[in-house]
């Protein structure tokens, strides 16, 4: 981010739309963020930076192909701008544009090898093509250089469900927990992989930490029912209700035909 000092230099470049709009999307006025940005460039149409912004306030709303459209226009006045192929990698995923955000973070490894983000993002893109090779390489360089990030080792352990390596994806999914505690979805898919393996009692241990740090995490509730019934525990119809009051019609049906509280 902008320092106080930085802002103040903008405002006496006369680049205060700029600089409002840097404000506006920290307050989270997104829209409003995208008026000054769009005032700015009238004023400096060749200035990257702002179409950057600007794509960022969009990505935000969301509008995404106005975001990668601004991430492009970023690109075509400044070729080397890494952040910005990063994030037109990540709207190209959003726009189900899966090979184009590849291309863009291969761009950005070919100008920063050790770029953590970029590999991390090819191996989402190589795991929406179902490269899953690729995908399990690139996640696995993204964890070389930042073994403290919890979505990277998340990722890897998706990769690991489908080349049916479940011990190693628990422990993907066990470092990401390790390194973010509250990581909902790595205790579901942890869950998961305990009752494909029959041990009922661990998945409900595991979609219970699910729950606790996510209690609107319904498929958490759905997986418990089904494993605390095949575990013998009769409260698995409170399970039921609590997933099906969060949208889940076949526990709607489940505590129908199997509940009587």
């Amino acid at each position: 981010g902008k320092s106080c000092e930085d802002l103040s230099e903008l405002y006496e470049k006369r680049d205060s739309h700029f600089v409002n709009g840097l404000i506006l999307y920290l307050i989270d006025d997104f829209q409003g963020a995208v008026v000054d940005f769009s005032e700015a460039i009238k004023i400096d149409p060749d200035n990257a930076s702002y179409y950057y912004e600007r794509g960022d306030a969009y990505s935000q709303i969301p509008e995404y192909q106005r975001a990668y459209d601004d991430y492009s226009k970023a690109i075509n006045l400044k070729s080397d701008f890494t952040d910005a192929h990063i994030k037109r990698s990540g709207m190209c995923f959003f726009l189900e544009r899966f090979e184009d955000s590849v291309a863009d973070s291969e761009i950005v490894i070919g100008l920063d090898s050790n770029n953590a983000q970029a590999h991390g993002l090819r191996g989402v893109g190589n795991f929406a093509l179902m490269n899953h090779d690729e995908a399990y390489a690139d996640f696995t360089r993204a964890i070389n250089i930042e073994p403290e990030n919890s979505r990277f080792h998340f990722n890897r352990g998706k990769v690991q469900i489908e080349r049916k390596l479940l011990y190693r994806a628990y422990d993907d999914f066990s470092n990401a927990v390790l390194n973010e505690p509250d990581y909902s979805e790595a205790h579901y898919e942890m869950g998961k992989i305990h009752a494909r393996l029959g041990n009922y009692q661990e998945s409900v241990y595991d979609y219970s930490n699910a729950i606790q740090y996510d209690s609107t995490n319904s498929n958490a509730f759905w997986g418990r029912a089904f494993s605390k019934r095949n575990a013998g525990d009769i409260t698995y119809c409170s399970d039921f209700r609590m997933a099906c009051g969060l949208g889940i019609e076949d526990c709607c049906r489940a505590y129908a035909e199997e509940c009587d509280e």
